[in-house]
């Protein structure tokens, strides 16, 4: 390798949804990567992001390819589709509003054959656990009521698709991510199904990223909190998992969020969890009655 080459080729792909407020620190970020190309893909009507991209990257001398799909099928499908064009050697898939703080494939190329997670901290610092090493329905509960959130373990378990790096190579054995998620949970999918095919999924202290998380689910949280609910429901379905625990779980987290809402004066995010517990109920009485 001749001095001054990336050790590797990455494009670093990111799918938005109007994410004008987040997208400058994000492509700014990118030129801590070595030998990086971005590949964003707007899922809006609006252009602007992809303007405002265009604009960072030509000033940051970061190369940038855009496309633009206002039909918005979703980030697992808007993901297969910009790996489906790249020929780099590794898809880094960070989101809109993440920013990289830390690269540490500098002098050491990214182990073959395995997803690579960052360590993520918002921008107040607060640190955010974005992996685990199972994720069934308790450990789901152990992970939202009483904070266990374990690392993977011996190249077993998954990390958070905010800042994923997986050899390129490996993503297409795999199938890519499930399009059958719109959003959420394709990552942990993912990572599942590679620690099934006995790929490594592990942590790199070295890899850090700052993320705000839901900063652009935030603006609709009735919409984001129901298909949060759906994909979890065919996470859990495709994996063997206990279908009716999970909608139980879903209906009690919701009422008591929508109670603690109500108290501090949040209406509408309140009459979202309230409308997010009706549904979980009427699936587990229709569960309840096919059995």
């Amino acid at each position: 390798m001749k001095s001054g080459q990336p050790i590797v080729s990455v494009d670093v792909c990111i799918i938005s949804f109007d994410a004008i407020d987040t997208i400058e620190d994000c492509i700014q970020s990118v030129a801590l990567v070595p030998g990086a190309s971005i590949v964003l893909r707007e899922h809006s009507r609006s252009l602007l992001t992809l303007k405002r991209a265009t604009q960072v990257a030509a000033r940051t001398n970061i190369p940038i390819r855009t496309s633009h799909d206002a039909s918005n099928p979703g980030f697992a499908t808007g993901m297969n589709s910009l790996a489906a064009a790249s020929t780099a050697d590794w898809l880094y898939f960070l989101n809109p509003d993440a920013a990289v703080l830390q690269w540490p494939f500098v002098q050491k190329s990214p182990p073959a054959g395995s997803i690579i997670g960052a360590v993520q901290t918002t921008s107040s610092g607060q640190a955010v656990r974005a992996w685990g090493r199972r994720y069934r329905v308790r450990d789901e509960i152990a992970r939202s009521w009483l904070r266990r959130a374990p690392r993977p373990r011996r190249g077993r378990g998954f990390v958070g698709g905010a800042g994923l790096l997986i050899e390129r190579d490996l993503f297409e054995q795999l199938g890519g991510f499930d399009p059958a998620f719109f959003l959420f949970y394709e990552d942990i999918d993912l990572c599942v199904r590679a620690t099934a095919a006995r790929a490594s999924v592990a942590v790199d202290d070295g890899l850090t990223i700052r993320h705000d998380t839901g900063t652009s689910t935030r603006k609709n949280w009735g919409a984001t909190l129901h298909t949060s609910y759906q994909s979890g429901r065919h996470f859990h379905a495709k994996h063997g998992h206990w279908v009716r625990g999970y909608d139980l779980y879903v209906m009690v987290d919701a009422a008591g969020r929508c109670a603690v809402d109500l108290v501090r004066q949040h209406s509408t995010r309140s009459k979202a969890y309230a409308a997010l517990a009706t549904v979980a109920a009427r699936n587990l009485v229709v569960g309840s009655k096919t059995r």
